[in-house]
């Protein structure tokens, strides 16, 4: 048999080298050396499944797609706000501070709320959905009203339920990782680099779309962001309802992480 599966492990049917028949040939031989077993069903159930477990899925290419998508959401609107306040809105500095400072204090609850909430029962998938709308509703809000004190208060609501989708979504990456065997600290890691690459390009976007176009089309720009996570989010339902017991960074310490690092 050790022949055989030396033969179909280094050649495919053109005779040539192929990666994957070297992984397999890797991973017979080293289950025949170590679990010393000869039962062939165990043995092509042991491959098949560490080669399953290194194939992409659509759903942590959803999660990579999304987290970019929010990130971009998030870069559209945060570096203009202050020329939005001063320039739109007509406030002055001491204005601007004090939204800033709202804006803060309002976000860190709201977030803290729904976090501890999908902790102990709440479906994250449907959440993440919710906060995506509710950020949408609050890029119309600030596209199309200029009342300081309604921005201050219903603006910054929408918009911290907006935020909340991105820890929310790390969160249901790792218990997506942890239900499919993958690294769990390595998909976060990759997922943080999405974001990290949306701040790079949402930025100068932002501003080209606010002075070139005016600050109505940057905000429903970021608005149609919002609603593509909803529409590009094929995320698995169970994964949303799993036990929240059984992951070990929870959707509200993700929330504090996030806030310490701003």
């Amino acid at each position: 048999m050790r022949a055989v599966v030396s033969r179909f492990a280094f050649s495919d049917s053109n005779g040539t080298d192929s990666h994957l028949a070297r992984f397999l040939h890797a991973r017979i031989f080293h289950t025949f050396s170590d679990s010393q077993t000869h039962c062939p069903r165990l043995l092509i159930m042991s491959i098949l499944n560490s080669v399953l477990r290194r194939q992409p899925d659509l759903t942590s290419s959803a999660f990579l797609v999304i987290a970019f998508l929010t990130g971009i959401a998030g870069a559209l609107q945060l570096p203009t706000l202050s020329l939005f306040l001063s320039t739109e809105v007509k406030v002055n500095p001491l204005m601007v501070g004090l939204y800033y400072t709202g804006s803060a204090v309002i976000g860190i609850v709201v977030s803290q709320m729904l976090a501890t909430r999908s902790d102990k029962q709440g479906d994250r998938k449907r959440l993440i959905l919710h906060c995506c709308i509710l950020g949408a509703l609050g890029c119309m809000l600030y596209a199309w009203n200029r009342n300081y004190f309604i921005l201050l208060i219903v603006g910054v609501i929408l918009s911290s339920f907006g935020s909340t989708a991105n820890p929310q979504l790390f969160a249901l990456a790792r218990e997506h990782a942890d239900r499919t065997g993958r690294e769990a600290a390595m998909f976060s890691s990759v997922m943080r680099a999405q974001i990290s690459l949306s701040w790079v390009i949402g930025p100068p976007v932002a501003f080209a779309l606010a002075l070139g176009f005016g600050f109505p089309v940057m905000y429903l720009t970021a608005a149609v962001v919002f609603l593509l996570c909803d529409l590009s989010a094929p995320l698995d339902a169970e994964i949303g309802l799993a036990n929240r017991h059984d992951v070990d960074i929870t959707a509200s310490e993700f929330c504090l992480h996030r806030y310490v690092d701003l």
